[in-house]
């Protein structure tokens, strides 16, 4: 009898390392389910798509900087510098406006009053450069002194007034909307 006990626990033991080892049914498919495991027919929420236009931008960058109070999307008839749209300038621009900046603005078309901050949006990257470039022309003068900053086709301009260390913080806003 002893000896019966132990041939069936022998047995037992063979029949659950065989199911263990995988070397069932070969005609069965099925993919074993692992506890804990990602389950592959789930859809991953796609990474967000990158801003494009410069309010996109603009907002962003509001929402991340302390000081900044709103955006503004300027269009041609708004834009005082008279570039949006125009060949080789830029395709969008928008206003970030910031309790650092004047709003003694006496001469000064509203769109431009309490700005802070702009960021523009070039077709291409060379484009973007030529205007970085251009701007760095001036910014010698007190009167023009700005911060800019690109990233791709996309550049900021954070006005002179602003305090450098708002500045940064615009600065790294813009970079990580644009990462």
């Amino acid at each position: 009898m002893t000896r019966t006990l132990a041939t069936a626990a022998t047995l037992a033991a063979v029949l659950m390392l065989g199911a263990c080892s995988g070397g069932g049914d070969p005609a069965d498919t099925s993919t074993p389910t692992v506890v804990g495991a990602a389950d592959p027919t789930a859809t991953k929420s796609p990474k967000p798509a990158k801003p494009t236009t410069a309010v996109e931008i603009a907002e962003i960058v509001a929402e991340k900087v302390p000081t900044a109070t709103g955006t503004k999307d300027l269009d041609e008839n708004t834009d005082e510098n008279d570039l949006l749209g125009r060949p080789g300038q830029y395709v969008s621009t928008t206003q970030i406006y910031d309790k650092g900046a004047s709003t003694d603005c006496e001469g000064t078309p509203d769109a431009y009053c309490g700005s802070g901050a702009a960021v523009e949006v070039f077709e291409t990257e060379a484009d973007a450069a030529d205007r970085e470039e251009y701007l760095g022309m001036f910014t010698d003068s007190p009167a023009f002194a700005e911060y800019d900053y690109r990233v791709g086709n996309a550049l900021l301009r954070v006005r002179g007034e602003i305090k450098p260390s708002v500045a940064k913080q615009y600065e790294a806003a813009f970079r990580a909307a644009l990462a």
